[in-house]
């Protein structure tokens, strides 16, 4: 019974493990020979990098401080909403220029982007579609001078009057505006949603409606205020991280629900209009955790071999810290409660 079983053995062994063995030294050996293939072809092809400063297509504008304004302004028109006149009832039906909401749905699709420095003689709208952003690592590298309106967003379609206002803000949305200050005595953002305002200086006034033309939500975040705040028809407004410098009598309200998080200098909730039995203003002063939205900045560099580069800058996030002392919760630093020192652009 053994020397059958032996035999038997030797039979497995040379007929189905020598041959399995032998397929797969050389599955193994093919595979070492693909890797070699392999690693020449990487020593041959080399690995391409994306350029920097990239290749920007044609839908991306670079401005910079010492471009002449009527060139800035000649680029940028292809990226506004269209213009067409109207009788403005507020001031005897005298005809004005206005924007429409043709390009709602518009395929095209903008960037307008500053480098640092001061931009005098600039006015223009924000369009459908379109991200402006300053270049700067701080708000105040990019100024918009008090001599000119710069960047706003008007109510759409004035030639309507709606609710006894000229236009609506009902369909403001989809812009952006970040990263510069803007020293003009009004600067006007009156939209709704998907239009935020981020990482901004505004020196004087903010206006978040258009002679109250009927609006309906926004986001201004990470910012400084110095002037009086108008929210005026806005509602269901969210402003986080924001320093209203304007201590007295600085922040306006709109219809309802208003929502301030980790900001400086909120307004009293006393001041809202309440409705549904409730507060129209909800303050959440100490928030557990901000998070900020990455931003681009361009770098000068000084060598001439080293041209001009783009970075992407990722803040660090902003923890509410606690601990316990003798079993009870007690806050030991909060990086996330508004202070001059991590609120607004700087």
């Amino acid at each position: 019974m053994t020397i059958i079983v032996s035999r038997i053995e030797v039979f497995i062994i040379y007929f189905c493990w020598i041959p399995l063995f032998s397929l797969l030294l050389r599955h193994v050996r093919s595979m070492i020979l693909e890797e070699d293939e392999i690693g020449k072809m990487k020593s041959v092809v080399p690995v391409i990098e994306e350029p920097n400063p990239p290749i920007w297509p044609d839908n991306v504008l670079l401005f910079r401080p010492d471009d002449e304004p009527k060139d800035i302004l000649e680029r940028i028109k292809v990226t506004e909403d269209e213009k067409y006149e109207y009788r403005d009832i507020d001031h005897n039906n005298e005809m004005k220029w206005g924007y429409n909401s043709n390009r709602h749905f518009t395929k095209d699709r903008y960037a307008l982007l500053f480098a640092p420095g001061e931009y005098d003689g600039l006015d223009f709208e924000v369009g459908y579609y379109v991200q402006l952003s300053g270049l700067g690592v701080r708000a105040d590298d990019v100024v918009f001078t008090a001599h000119s309106r710069g960047p706003f967003v008007e109510a759409l379609n004035k030639r309507e009057v709606v609710g006894g206002r000229p236009g609506l803000s009902l369909d403001t949305f989809w812009r952006i505006a970040e990263n510069f200050k803007t020293e003009a005595d009004e600067f006007l953002w009156a939209v709704s949603q998907a239009a935020p305002l981020r990482r901004v200086h505004v020196a004087k006034d903010l206006i978040l409606h258009d002679a109250g033309a009927f609006a309906s939500g926004g986001v201004l975040a990470n910012a400084i205020v110095e002037g009086n705040v108008q929210f005026g028809s806005q509602q269901q407004y969210l402003s986080r991280n924001v320093n209203f410098l304007q201590k007295k009598k600085g922040i306006f309200l709109g219809a309802w629900s208003n929502v301030f998080v980790g900001c400086i200098n909120n307004p009293n909730p006393s001041d809202g209009i309440i409705i549904a039995g409730g507060p129209s203003v909800t303050i959440d002063s100490s928030p557990q955790m901000v998070v900020e939205k990455p931003f681009v900045v361009l770098k000068e560099q000084i060598l001439a071999s080293d041209p001009t580069k783009f970075e992407l800058h990722v803040p660090k996030p902003r923890i509410k810290n606690n601990k316990k002392e003798n079993g009870n919760d007690s806050t030991t630093t909060t990086s996330t409660t508004a202070t001059n020192s991590t609120i607004g652009p700087d």
